[in-house]
């Protein structure tokens, strides 16, 4: 008698409510699945010399492990305790796993941060020699900074010349001599996926999910497939049904793809722990979870057609948006609320010409979940044959060019020339943020004329400047040209000057994707309304900043509203005379 599934079994350690999570900060690295399931970051690569030539200096060093809850800092720092190359190395360091806990009731957190990091306040800093290895997050960092900053300038200094805590600091701030005293890894910017030329490369989620189904002794999850697998039932079970559809590389990839999109389009930060939740939810549907373990057979062995379609993977990934965030996003990317003329051709086909569910069971045999044969006779609702048809499609054929994103992967490859600093690659770029902004409050046919808002609603006439906008690129010099990058933000921080403003003092504009597809539209005709003006009003108040710089300086044209015609007056100052002008420039 069956007492737990033990696919199940071994799929539940990845949940976040397991006392055997994997990511758990708390657990030391000794779990045989939490050994197989690790994946060789750059961070680990990083933070391995960081520790060798800290060793090394003849000084005290304070190396920080940055960034979110959950994100696998104290999970790496457990792997690098189990690296016999750092064993000496790591002697020499004290190591502080959660900086958010103090080690007494009568004292704060901060308080506790501020006795562990004392030897590195600015009048010992040079006289100390510890070395000390601290995993923070980055709120933590930030509250306590703002508490002892006066205490620790040379710290505060660092983490804002790195943009550690604010991304918007890096380079402000000259080096400093004791810069030698601090070094740091920063998960915030390691993302589950890194950049190439042709867009995003979806390691480590690719990674992580061909783990999970590798199919040999030493993984776990694969041995408890195996046992399962010797059961009667085994055939007919969804959930040993979405463990094998993983064997796929082209199914792990669209999950790995979807994770991307979560990330980029939708600004999700996803933790480690989050990540292996979301894998454990989508093999496992959460209506079977909770079936009695003696009562499993019998309970999956009826359940009718429309139940198992959507227990299948590519049908419930897209139907569970109150899951999870991961999953609300994944919601917005169904692409069963898409339209392709062929493809609705082929529903109605579907629904006039032949047996449906006869036709979509021959057509995606990998994908249609297998019948136990006790299933009670049901028709099935039409809505679900025709979303299953859509979602199975995308999985089966998600390559194709009817399902890419032209505007995603143009981001994307913006994203890696300025992670590279390539100039020649921004160019795009900084052209769609010129038109956008001549457009944003309406435009003209004159070239580089910008309308100037007035609090005044005028149906009659505008009034215009002349802007010469221009982006603030690389250098020839900078470039970096890295095939492959593991690092980066994921957005476009780009900067711009006018004839009247130096490129010493820049307007700067952040560019994420939403952003990026709104512009996209402006420089196609769009107008932006006030929801958009309130949503981007960060790229509102750019627009304004640019138009009404040195205002007073500059002549305005004055346009009486007819469209396709040229501006009608001038508006300006005439230093010889000392007096203002207003001159008529339409002759017609």
């Amino acid at each position: 008698m069956l007492k737990i599934h033990p696919l199940i079994q071994q799929l539940s350690k990845l949940r976040e409510s397991s006392k055997e999570a994997v990511a758990d900060a708390n657990v030391s690295l000794d779990d045989e699945l939490k050994n197989f399931l690790h994946i060789k970051r750059s961070v680990e690569t990083e933070l391995q010399t960081l520790i060798t030539h800290g060793y090394e200096q003849q000084s005290s060093v304070l190396i920080m492990v940055c960034g979110n809850v959950g994100d696998g800092k104290s999970h790496l720092l457990a792997k690098m305790r189990e690296s016999k190359k750092l064993s000496s190395a790591l002697a020499a360091f004290k190591i502080y796993n959660d900086a958010t806990e103090s080690f007494s009731p009568n004292e704060t957190s901060n308080d506790s941060l501020r006795r562990i990091l004392a030897p590195f306040t600015d009048k010992n800093l040079e006289y100390a020699q510890e070395k000390v290895i601290l995993a923070i997050n980055l709120g933590t960092l930030n509250n306590f900074l703002e508490a002892w900053g006066e205490e620790f300038s040379y710290l505060k200094n660092y983490v804002a010349r790195h943009g550690i805590v604010d991304p918007e600091l890096v380079g402000t701030l000259s080096g400093q001599p004791q810069e030698r005293h601090f070094k740091h890894v920063n998960f915030t910017n390691r993302h589950f996926f890194n950049l190439g030329a042709s867009g995003a490369l979806t390691d480590p989620v690719a990674q992580l999910l061909a783990k999970i189904v590798q199919q040999d002794d030493s993984n776990p999850i694969f041995r408890g497939y195996l046992a399962a697998t010797a059961e009667n039932w085994a055939p007919f079970d969804p959930v040993l049904h979405n463990y094998q559809l993983l064997f796929q590389p082209i199914y792990r990839e669209v999950i790995a793809q979807l994770i991307v999109i979560c990330i980029v389009k939708e600004k999700q930060i996803i933790s480690f722990r989050q990540l292996l939740n979301f894998i454990y939810d989508i093999i496992v549907p959460y209506q079977l979870s909770q079936i009695d373990p003696k009562k499993y057979e019998y309970e999956i062995a009826k359940k009718d057609v429309e139940q198992r379609i959507s227990f299948s993977l590519p049908y419930y990934i897209f139907e569970n948006p109150r899951l999870s965030r991961i999953f609300h996003n994944l919601s917005l990317q169904d692409p069963a609320i898409r339209r392709y003329e062929k493809m609705d051709d082929r529903i109605v086909l579907m629904f006039t010409e032949v047996d449906s569910l006869k036709w979509l069971q021959e057509n995606y045999t990998d994908i249609f979940p297998k019948m136990s044969g006790f299933e009670a006779d049901k028709k099935v609702d039409d809505t679900i044959i025709s979303k299953a048809y859509l979602r199975y499609e995308f999985f089966a054929n998600a390559q194709e060019l009817r399902y890419k994103d032209d505007y995603f992967q143009e981001y994307l490859t913006y994203l890696y020339a300025y992670s590279n600093n390539d100039k020649d690659g921004l160019r795009g770029i900084i052209e769609l943020i010129k038109s956008a902004t001549y457009s944003w409050n309406g435009g003209t046919k004159a070239k580089k004329k910008i309308i100037v808002p007035s609090e005044v609603k005028n149906s009659a006439y505008r009034v215009f400047k002349h802007l010469d906008l221009r982006g603030i690129l690389p250098e020839d010099g900078e470039k970096i040209a890295r095939a492959e990058i593991h690092e980066f933000r994921q957005d476009l921080l780009l900067k711009f000057s006018t004839k009247d403003n130096p490129p010493e003092k820049p307007f700067e504009i952040a560019i994420d994707y939403s952003l990026f597809v709104v512009l996209k539209n402006v420089a196609l005709g769009y107008r932006p309304n006030k929801v958009d003006r309130y949503t981007y009003i960060g790229f509102d108040r750019f627009v304004e900043q640019v138009t009404l710089h040195a205002i007073e300086e500059m002549p305005l044209f004055v346009d009486q509203i007819n469209f396709g015609k040229p501006l009608d007056y001038v508006f300006e100052f005439n230093d010889e005379y000392n007096e203002f002008t207003f001159t008529k420039t339409n002759k017609s």
